[in-house]
C-alpha cells in the first residue's frame, strides 16, 4: 500500500522536515566564532546550510552563502527562506567589498584560502570582521588517506592572514580540528 507521504510530492516535504547536521568543523567553528545579533554571515562554502541554520536558529542574522551546485542552493534556500544562497567560487565572490561582519571557511580549506581565495574574503569582510577558518591540526594525514592535496598547516594560514591585513590571529584546538580566528584590521581614518 503507498501512502501519500511515499510519493514524490509527499517525500519532498517529509526531507525538508530534517535538517542537516553540523560537521565537525562546523561546530569548532560555532563554539570560538563571536557572531552577535543582526551581524552579516558568509559561509564560503555552504554545504547542506548547517552552519547558517545553526546560527540563524540561535541568532537574527542576515545568512548569506556560496555553493558550486544549483540543487544544493535551491534546498538550502527552502530551508532558510531569507537568505542569499548564491553559486560562486572563492576566487570571486559576487558581494560588495565591505559586505559582512563575519565569513566562516568549514570546508575546502585549501581552495577557499588559496591566494586569490583569502583576497577575496578579505574584500568583502568590514573593517573590524572576523574570519572563522576550521582546519585538521594534522592536514597531511588527513590529505593522506583521503588521496587529496593537502591543506597548509596553521602556521603557513597564519602568516598568510597576516600578510592580508589581518590582526589579532588565534588558534584554538577543538577535538581534531584546529579554528584560526583573524580580525580584519579596522582602517585609521
Amino acid at each position: 500500500m503507498i501512502i501519500k507521504e511515499q510519493t514524490a510530492s509527499g517525500r519532498r516535504n517529509w526531507d525538508l522536515s530534517f535538517r542537516p547536521r553540523l560537521s565537525a568543523g562546523e561546530k569548532s567553528a560555532l563554539r570560538w566564532a563571536s557572531v552577535e545579533e543582526y551581524d552579516r554571515v558568509l559561509d564560503m562554502e555552504c554545504s547542506g546550510g548547517a552552519l547558517l541554520i545553526a546560527l540563524k536558529d540561535s541568532l537574527r542574522i542576515r545568512a548569506c552563502g556560496m555553493t558550486r551546485d544549483t540543487g544544493e542552493a535551491n534546498e538550502i534556500m527552502e530551508i532558510i527562506d531569507d537568505s542569499d544562497i548564491i553559486m560562486a567560487t572563492p576566487r570571486d565572490i559576487p558581494f560588495r567589498t565591505g559586505s559582512f561582519d563575519a565569513v566562516f571557511v568549514t570546508r575546502n580549506v585549501g581552495e577557499n584560502m588559496s591566494e586569490q581565495g583569502l583576497s577575496e574574503a578579505a574584500r568583502v569582510l568590514r573593517p573590524g570582521g572576523e574570519l572563522v577558518i576550521s582546519c585538521h591540526i594534522f592536514p597531511r594525514v588527513t590529505a593522506f588517506f583521503r588521496g587529496a592535496e593537502p591543506e597548509p598547516d596553521r602556521h603557513t594560514l597564519m602568516r598568510r592572514l597576516q600578510e592580508h591585513d589581518f590582526r589579532h590571529i588565534s588558534y584554538r584546538r577543538s577535538g581534531l580540528r584546529g579554528v584560526i580566528i583573524a580580525w580584519k584590521k579596522e582602517s585609521i581614518k
